[in-house]
């Protein structure tokens, strides 16, 4: 595999700075080094890079420690870890759900979930800060690097979907630490790393096209494509060997995981989810205006370079699928969100090298302009995630969540947060299978014994006429064979219920 030369060069022998050492030829005089001035930059930025990277230590441990109430998906990702654990005796399970994070959970289920989750995603969180880093400090110079540290270290996005203990962080984890394996010639680790990040969170599985085509697009022969190719193929197959294996036994099909994500992210809840085409990119703009240049960044990396071209395939497969799809959230975009940054650091530090000549205030004004508008975006969006999820509502957490859990088994729940309570297995009943399909929620309910049910956990579209006829007959059928024990009024109320 080729490498890129500064990366190459950086590892010639007698050399340990670090960076890759440069020559120019000068008439008449033999050869010019610049690594003893690549080795000044790196020892002058050097305490720089590391309070960045204590900043965005810092920064996610105040996040995690917010008293915020777990979020639904993580609850299930818990609950799965518990099934995973007793092999389907206890926890709660979503086929559609991919399986490496509960996976990491399942060791930890024992002990506190919560806690190990917290720790998991900012060993990852960070992980996320130091690739970035590093690619990018490989791939061009150290202060491209500290410009990509810094959009990654302090982005309130990053820091939020990281503390609600989502997919999306081990995920984009996994996507960069394949290409940085793509940087350092590691072709099969590669392809692991590859399709952990794809059975994490099946979309970011286009770092593999990504990969494929620098691979394809980048290699100097056809012998160095093949050896590479064969590599990367065997490292992601293997995992994903056992993924289809594992959908064969369990719902005899190898896709059927994979086929039902794709449903529900591309059909669920698409009336509350609704958004124009250009919502990534405003919401990219809104939260970093340094993200701009990452346009110019993707033009000059669209060269026969490996790890850049890997960048700007994967910047524009995942956020170009997520801008087709109708249903648009936020948090898809922390997917992408490491690879547009090395792609703005690069746009925005060849801009800086530019010679400006007379122009040269203008570029400093703009520079401390720019630094002034995003600083003021991070402080805004850190605020706002910040406070955005309210405080745990006791009625719901110290009273109907832990009565449920205690109460006799089978459980059924509409509100997968039980299962933080529980070791005892719990069945959802929910998207995608109800309330869409009546015969399947009352199907849900057989051999249960204690219920937790609240409407707003299965919504319906305002002209769905059939889903909210079921949510109809479902409380009609509910009311004629379980008994109401508790009820938490309000806009969502919540229900508890006993069958008699």
């Amino acid at each position: 595999m080729r490498e890129n030369a500064a990366f190459r060069q950086s590892r010639m022998p007698g050399d340990n700075s670090g960076v890759g050492r440069r020559t120019t030829k000068l008439p008449g005089n033999g050869t010019h080094q610049h690594s003893d001035d690549a080795a000044s930059d790196n020892e002058r930025l050097a305490p720089l890079a590391s309070f960045l990277f204590l900043l965005a230590g810092v920064l996610r441990i105040i996040f995690h420690l917010l008293p915020t109430p777990i979020a639904w998906d993580a609850s299930v990702y818990v609950g799965m870890a518990k099934a995973m654990a007793t092999l389907g005796a206890g926890g709660l399970w979503e086929p559609l759900r991919p399986l490496v994070w509960p996976g990491m959970l399942t060791p930890f289920a024992g002990f506190n979930l919560i806690t190990a989750a917290h720790v998991l995603q900012f060993v990852m969180g960070m992980g996320v800060v130091w690739l970035t880093y590093a690619i990018a400090r490989d791939a061009f110079d150290e202060k491209t690097a500290l410009w990509a540290l810094a959009f990654v270290a302090l982005a309130p996005m990053l820091l939020f979907y990281e503390h609600e203990l989502l997919t999306e962080q081990p995920a984009v984890f996994f996507a960069l630490l394949a290409v940085r394996f793509l940087q350092t010639n590691r072709a099969f680790l590669m392809g692991v790393a590859a399709a952990l990040a794809f059975l994490t969170k099946f979309p970011e599985g286009l770092i593999v096209l990504a990969i494929a085509g620098a691979v394809a697009c980048a290699s100097r022969d056809v012998r160095e494509f093949l050896h590479d190719g064969f590599l990367g193929a065997a490292g992601f197959a293997l995992p994903v060997a056992v993924f289809l294996v594992l959908n064969w036994i369990w719902y005899q099909n190898p896709l059927a995981s994979v086929l039902a994500a794709n449903d529900v992210i591309a059909t669920s809840g698409l009336w509350l989810y609704l958004a124009g085409p250009l919502f990534y990119v405003r919401t990219l703009l809104e939260h970093n205006i340094f993200l701009l240049f990452a346009v110019p960044g993707a033009i000059v990396s669209l060269r026969r370079e490996r790890t850049m071209l890997a960048v700007t395939l994967v910047s524009v497969l995942v956020l170009g699928y997520w801008t087709l799809l109708p249903h648009k959230e936020v948090r898809f975009l922390t997917l992408v969100f490491p690879f547009i940054a090395l792609l703005a650091a690069r746009g925005w530090s060849l801009i800086q090298d530019y010679d400006a000549g007379k122009l040269k205030h203008v570029f400093i004004w703009m520079t401390l302009i720019l630094i002034a508008v995003a600083g003021a975006q991070t402080l805004r969006w850190g605020l706002y995630y910040a406070t955005y999820e309210g405080e745990k509502n006791p009625l719901l957490w110290e009273g109907v969540y832990p009565r449920v859990a205690q109460g006799l088994p089978l459980i059924v729940t509409s509100d997968p947060r039980v299962a933080l309570f529980t070791d005892a297995k719990v069945v959802p009943l929910y998207y995608p299978l109800f309330p869409q399909n009546l015969t399947e929620g009352i199907g849900a309910l057989a051999g249960g014994h204690t219920l937790l049910f609240s409407p707003c956990d299965t919504p319906c579209a305002p002209q769905d006429e059939p889903c909210l006829k079921n949510l109809q007959e479902f409380g009609r059928f509910l009311n004629a064979t379980w008994t109401l024990q508790e009820i938490v009024p309000g806009d969502c109320p919540v229900m508890r219920y006993a069958r008699p």
